[in-house]
């Protein structure tokens, strides 16, 4: 029944759209679990003059971390009558879209992709963005960088990648996708092809205004955040931190864990020094949003990716040299908010959210006007 109402409604819509000449993206549709990055890229191409949404998956589960939505199918619901909300979105919403931006590779149907196919033939710009663990396979981690590596102490339910089923989802999101994006270049250990798109500067939030959380005088405050503290190195950062507070040092650690993005901003303006991420090996969204409220950073970047971030403010750190770093700038206090001053600039030069989404429209049109070529040669 789904397949015969699917190819009637593709018969229609091709017919509609036979006289489409046209060589720009008009419209693009985010499509995501939930997040609220999803939700602010689709307001920035919004004021790039595109018409732009963003579809959140799975509703209900955590609320927190949605600023906005403008379609989504909750998680608390039926299996016929999501399947049936999933042929009304196809063709309500993502068939009026030119661009399908999918984020984490979730997909409307989140397991197995059966709109994919009329998506293809709508000709519709199918781009799938990996963010992290949806593209990282331990096997290949462990044996490119056996040193320091987020997965060699990762805390995620074992199975949760490197299976049969990652990678048979991996291998269709390639078979399908039309781009490929990554948020950090680490990603590229697990996919080459993949165009790393940095993030953008967190868009539609006040960072000046925002109200540091109080804190006791002398105190210095270390904020970190993480929900996954074994693959972020934080177990190692802990340790180093009550090593200090053993030998004297007033530090008061803060760990930031499943709070609202405004209760998270305010606790991080209020650190002397946010530190995370020490085995990644480049920095993500958080280290983005602390660096623009002028919050000193330490975390652990790759030799290799420093090259092109040579004025990169962040205090390189490492597991098995995070205690000797945070004593060494625990104590210059000065010297470390002269460092931290210089991480408005760098987040404005190297995450300016216009430069990026005009690229990123750039590549859409690119896909765009080769589909639409193709199609008048077909």
């Amino acid at each position: 029944m789904r397949t015969f109402f699917c190819d009637v409604s593709l018969f229609i819509y091709k017919v509609l759209h036979l006289a489409i000449r046209r060589t720009e993206v008009r419209s693009v549709l985010h499509v995501s679990i939930l997040s609220s990055k999803q939700f602010m890229l689709s307001r920035l191409l919004r004021s790039h003059k595109k018409k732009a949404n963003y579809f959140a998956l799975n509703t209900g589960i955590d609320n927190r971390l949605l600023i906005g939505f403008d379609y989504s199918i909750p998680y608390k619901i039926t299996f016929f009558k999501r399947k049936l909300l999933e042929v009304y979105y196809l063709w309500a919403v993502l068939a009026r879209h030119d661009v399908i931006h999918f984020h984490f590779n979730s997909l409307l149907s989140l397991d197995d992709g059966w709109e994919i196919p009329y998506l293809k033939k709508m000709n519709k710009v199918l781009v799938f963005h990996f963010r992290g663990c949806d593209l990282r396979q331990k096997s290949i981690n462990l044996r490119k960088n056996p040193d320091v590596s987020c997965c060699k102490e990762c805390d995620y339910p074992e199975g949760s990648c490197d299976t049969d089923y990652h990678r048979m989802r991996l291998s269709k999101a390639r078979q399908a996708g039309d781009l490929f994006f990554v948020t950090t270049p680490d990603l590229q250990d697990f996919f080459a092809e993949a165009e790393h798109i940095p993030f953008i500067t967190p868009y539609g939030i006040d960072f000046e205004n925002v109200v540091p959380a109080p804190k006791n005088n002398g105190v210095f405050r270390i904020v970190s955040s993480s929900n996954h503290p074994g693959v972020d190195g934080l177990p190692h950062l802990r340790k180093a931190i009550s090593r200090l507070q053993d030998e004297g040092f007033n530090i008061e650690y803060i760990e930031v864990v499943k709070k609202p993005l405004s209760e998270a901003l305010s606790l991080y303006k209020s650190a002397d020094l946010y530190a995370g991420k020490l085995m990644m090996g480049y920095y993500n969204n958080a280290n983005i949003e602390t660096m623009l409220m002028g919050v000193p950073n330490m975390a652990y970047i790759r030799e290799e990716f420093l090259d092109s971030i040579p004025d990169c403010p962040i205090i390189v750190a490492r597991p098995d040299n995070v205690y000797e770093k945070l004593k060494e700038w625990v104590s210059k206090p000065d010297e470390l908010k002269m460092l931290g001053a210089k991480g408005p600039a760098f987040i404005e030069k190297y995450h300016d959210s216009d430069k990026i989404i005009e690229h990123m429209i750039m590549r859409y049109n690119e896909v765009f006007r080769a589909k639409m070529n193709k199609g008048r040669n077909n």
